[in-house]
């Protein structure tokens, strides 16, 4: 035991290696507080919290009364361009105007009022802000029915020859955001803010892709 190492932390730093050891792989289930308390002889409470740092750290999983089990990573590989296939299929999607988001907004002066188009489904979060004078160009922008054909379709069908720019920054998720992503603890996100521009250079479109980081892998094509 480490000098000044709780017993809940050695029991902790134990496992964690037995999980980076293989020992337990991913998927597998750790033993439960009442064999950790008589494995280690150490109260239920101690073995408690040694799991529950497991959790907080995002090392393994709860799973209602099953108990806890090493996370695994099974990634499905999306595209990044907004030629890719639609963001709305299969997912829940909310229809409204709204005042944008200061980060929105600083892509989009002189704008008070926008189109968003919110389509969430696990492990994934579009929010496509609009301009109001391309949601009246293309009036199904503006309706609750989910879009069948990518973003880039509907500027097309506007006649729009646009520029496309992305960010991606990864971060950790808001409340908010736990919630509708349905995230297990400490899973980070990957954020993608896109910007569709006209010719002129007026920002028509902001997309805001929200991703689960333990769910998704991004592809992007490069330019040389």
């Amino acid at each position: 035991m480490v000098a000044g190492e709780h017993e809940w932390e050695r029991i902790a730093r134990d496992l964690l290696g037995k999980i980076q050891r293989g020992v337990y792989e991913p998927g597998a289930q750790l033993p439960t507080e009442s064999e950790l308390r008589v494995e280690y002889g150490v109260a239920r409470n101690t073995a408690q919290r040694a799991l529950t740092w497991l959790v907080g750290k995002g090392y393994v999983a709860p799973r209602s009364t099953r108990g806890v089990f090493v996370r695994s990573y099974d990634r499905q590989l999306v595209s990044a361009g907004l030629s890719a296939e639609s963001r709305e299929a299969d997912a829940r999607v909310e229809v409204g105007v709204v005042e944008p988001p200061a980060e929105v907004a600083a892509r989009m002066p002189g704008l008070t009022e926008v189109w968003r188009r919110r389509a969430v489904r696990p492990g994934h979060l579009v929010d496509a802000y609009i301009a109001p004078e391309l949601a009246e160009r293309v009036p199904e922008l503006r309706g609750p029915k989910a879009l069948g054909d990518p973003h880039a379709v509907w500027l097309q069908r506007a006649g729009l020859e646009v520029e496309h720019q992305a960010v991606f920054v990864a971060r950790m998720p808001t409340i908010e955001e736990e919630q509708l992503l349905e995230l297990l603890p400490a899973t980070p996100l990957l954020e993608q803010t896109s910007t569709v521009a006209d010719a002129a250079g007026r920002v028509l479109v902001v997309r805001v892709d929200l991703y689960a980081g333990d769910r998704t892998a991004l592809r992007a094509n490069l330019a040389p």
